[in-house]
């Protein structure tokens, strides 16, 4: 049995890939340790062991925050040691955000191996960092926008099995249209504000049927719920989908923000998405992702500011009125799919745990 550390920030995006790869290890008997921030706390149950850094971040870049940072950098840093030579994993996994950097430093100073994760399409600034210290680079895309080293290795992004056990996206019924809405963790405010405008100006024997899922804000629920007072069809707002497998499963086209761990869900399941990058995002990390999937013709790309009531009304009329150019969409982002990352970052994992072992072996030969 091995002892394995998978450090994750506080999104779904980081969390949800390092749960995945967690949930394998346990079924093969390794004893898994989640590290994560206050943010990521929340995603995991309380039969998880987990340790919680309190990692802030200071979006002020002025020389007090920057001191400030590199304090709670340093102090972090020396708790992780702390916490490493207690637990003595066998090696330690980071899946992104600043809360990865203490544990992997303490881990390379400790000589204990280390293998950091991309899930997006460009290298995430933690993960530049760390690229520097780390055995191996695990990316989710095969083009990730990442220095050339011998130590990237393309492996997919992990995700959850109830996502890689879906049907594939095969034709439309013609009864119904289903539409689903998810703002995903960068929030969906300005899904809010032109998705049911948009939806409201399609003509009615259309609207007659669509059946909409959207994700909505609880702040956002009563004014939404307005505009789609008098809409021909069905239209089911909620703030959380449970299920989000099944919603996706029986969608005929989803409008979603590009996170990583969105975008390999819908690659697995197989269906036809409007991607609307999170503008603000860190690094610009969405549009990547999103232009990657575009570029391969498996994703309609409207960035925000061509993301307007006309322009989507647009778009929705054309795909609703032909089915053809979702079914190609279902098959090339289909095509970008990899259900077995989850089984190859391990494959890795385990390879850099025996190479650690032998590498002992032979210090203690030459001793």
């Amino acid at each position: 049995m091995k002892t394995i550390i998978l450090v994750a920030g506080g999104t779904g995006g980081h969390v949800f890939p390092a749960q995945s790869v967690g949930a394998a290890l346990k079924e093969r008997g390794d004893e898994v340790i989640y590290i994560t921030d206050q943010r990521g706390s929340h995603f995991f149950d309380d039969s998880d062991k987990k340790y919680v850094l309190y990692m802030k971040r200071y979006s002020n870049p002025g020389l007090g925050n920057k001191m400030r940072f590199i304090y709670t950098m340093l102090q972090e840093t020396y708790q992780s040691y702390h916490l490493l030579c207690t637990l003595k994993p066998d090696i330690v996994v980071g899946f992104g955000s600043y809360v990865t950097i203490p544990p992997l430093l303490a881990a390379r100073l400790l000589g204990i191996p280390t293998i950091i994760h991309e899930q997006n399409a460009i290298l995430g600034r933690a993960n530049r960092y760390l690229m520097r210290i780390v055995k191996r680079v695990a990316c989710s895309f095969e083009k990730t926008k990442v220095p050339a080293s011998s130590k990237v290795i393309w492996t997919g992004n992990p995700s959850r099995n109830v996502f890689i056990k879906s049907k594939a996206y095969q034709s439309l019924p013609k009864s119904n249209f289903n539409l689903t809405v998810i703002g995903g963790s960068q929030g969906s405010r300005i899904f809010s504000q032109i998705v049911p405008r948009a939806v409201m100006h399609l003509p009615e024997d259309v609207q007659a049927k669509l059946i909409v899922h959207q994700h909505v804000r609880p702040e956002d629920y009563e004014h939404v719920k307005k505009i789609y007072s008098e809409f021909k069809g069905t239209v089911i707002l909620k703030d959380f989908f449970h299920d989000l497998a099944s919603l996706y499963n029986q969608s005929h086209l989803v409008i979603a923000r590009a996170g990583a761990s969105t975008i390999s869900e819908l690659c697995l399941m197989g269906r036809p998405v409007i991607f609307v990058p999170y503008g603000a995002s860190l690094e610009g990390d969405q549009l990547y992702n999103a232009t990657y999937l575009a570029d391969r013709h498996a994703c309609i790309l409207m960035r925000e500011y061509d993301f307007t009531m006309r322009n989507l009304t647009n778009v929705l009329n054309k795909l609703i009125s032909d089915p053809e150019i979702l079914i190609q969409l279902a098959k090339h982002i289909k095509a970008l799919a990899v259900p077995n990352a989850t089984e190859r970052l391990i494959h890795i994992l385990d390879q850099e745990m025996n190479y650690a072992i032998e590498d002992k072996k032979t210090r203690k030969q030459k001793k």
